[in-house]
């Protein structure tokens, strides 16, 4: 089982090293995501939206970066489900 991470983990953008990656927010702030060869222009998901980002190993040109905007100390919750293919061996 997979440990779970701090509040704050995805605060900053960034692209991961999978494949895809599925992602949706159940509750609370959800999922920031911007264009990286853009100016910064960050858009908001809401919460029940569901992502899927190609992420760096599956893209020639540059990725879409996501974060979430930090709640640690806020009395905010986050409910967040991500989702990475299995990749057989």
């Amino acid at each position: 089982m997979q440990q779970r991470q701090p509040l704050d983990a995805c605060r900053r953008f960034h692209a991961d090293y999978v494949t895809y990656r599925m992602l949706t927010t159940y509750h609370g702030a959800a999922i920031q995501w911007v264009r990286s060869e853009a100016p910064p222009a960050i858009e908001q998901m809401r919460a029940g939206e569901v992502a899927i980002f190609k992420e760096r190993p599956m893209l020639d040109e540059a990725p879409i970066l996501h974060g979430s905007r930090p709640i640690a100390g806020t009395g905010e919750t986050r409910l967040l489900s991500v989702i990475d293919p299995v990749i057989a061996d």
